[in-house]
């Protein structure tokens, strides 16, 4: 008599539902540092909505210029018209990115294979795309904003104690004296709980830990190894492993911290949008479609997007160039944003 035995039988693959992977990227830069209604916020959000939404690819902000002259000593004894003071304008220049998600494409025979129905797979489409979309307007912050200061006339708001024989790692020391790049207007633009804060790569946040581990100081080594977060001059940051701080170096590679204050960037998302699921039925395999696009404008004050070179619609890496950004500041103590560069133990 005949069995049937396992091995007689097609053996399927089983499997579990699907679920979504660990997100695996630190988006706090957007969700702490951008703040719709906070004049406090590092990166002022969707500030210029209803005017954007009219169009144009770049964003024209006159801007009056200081009249250092409107204060003069008044002669007690002459009897000539006193000459008058007259005012000009610059042009501060925002510049217009669009962007698009997607699309992305499933057939319905993958959809049969996998065991996912649409609404799942929409889900997944939706959930996958906030997150890309957080992820890459954290690129585009933190790429705007080092270009921009490394730009400055003479780069006064860069501290670079970066060394090629000895290592300057990240410390307390250095953040006080990123901070005090901006003289005597730090204790305005960098004052503690008043919105600014650090972006630091996680290389430079754990030299800071260990720096506050080896300070034998009562507090601050205890609370350091207590796995307290480090002291930071009473300001907040983020962690961002972003590529544009990080600089290949020889024989070590170069680190950026970032300190901006309140208001340094304007950033608004104009439109976004998800367009209805799209069906191919002419497909091999018929075909669902998801595609989603999002326009979002950049703007920093006491800079003007150079419209002729760097053009309309830019590339990340068109945005990171530092060239692109033109200065209209008249002091450097109008820019609340700071970089230092520096070693790390890490590389």
């Amino acid at each position: 008599m005949g069995q049937t035995l396992p091995s007689n039988l097609y053996d399927p693959v089983l499997n579990l539902d699907y679920t979504m992977y660990k997100w695996y990227e630190n988006t706090t830069v957007l969700s702490r540092l951008a703040r719709i209604g906070d004049p406090t916020a590092p990166i002022q959000m969707n500030v210029n909505q209803a005017l954007l939404e009219r169009g144009g690819q770049f964003l024209h902000a006159p801007v009056w210029k200081p009249i250092t002259t409107l204060v003069t000593r008044r002669d007690m004894t002459s009897t000539a018209d006193a000459t008058p003071a007259n005012t000009t304008s610059r042009d501060d220049i925002a510049v217009r990115v669009n962007r698009k998600i997607g699309p992305f494409s499933i057939t319905r025979s993958a959809e049969w294979m996998s065991g996912q129905n649409q609404a799942q797979m929409a889900a997944m489409f939706y959930e996958e795309s906030t997150r890309r979309v957080s992820l890459d307007l954290r690129q585009f912050i933190v790429a705007t904003a080092k270009a921009a200061i490394g730009n400055m006339s003479g780069t006064p708001n860069t501290l670079n104690v970066y060394n090629s024989s000895s290592k300057t790692n990240m410390s307390v020391n250095l953040l006080s004296r990123t901070r005090a790049l901006l003289g005597d207007k730090m204790d305005e633009a960098f004052a503690p709980g008043g919105g600014a804060a650090f972006i630091f790569r996680s290389e430079a946040e754990t030299d800071l830990v260990l720096s506050q581990q080896n300070a034998g100081v009562e507090g601050i080594a205890a609370r350091a190894a207590a796995g307290a977060s480090p002291l930071t001059l009473n300001l907040d940051f983020c962690l961002a492993n972003d590529s544009s701080l990080l600089v290949s170096g020889s024989p070590y590679n170069e680190y950026d911290t970032l300190l901006l204050g309140p208001g340094f960037m304007e950033m608004t998302i104009v439109n976004m949008n998800y367009e209805p699921l799209w069906m191919n039925p002419k497909a091999e395999n018929v075909e669902f479609v998801f595609r989603g696009d999002y326009d979002v404008e950049f703007r920093i004050p006491g800079f003007a997007w150079d419209t002729s070179n760097g053009g309309g619609n830019p590339s990340l890496s068109t945005i990171a160039t530092s060239a692109f950004w033109l200065n209209t500041y008249t002091d450097q103590r109008e820019i609340w944003g700071c970089v230092c560069r520096h070693n790390s133990s890490a590389a």
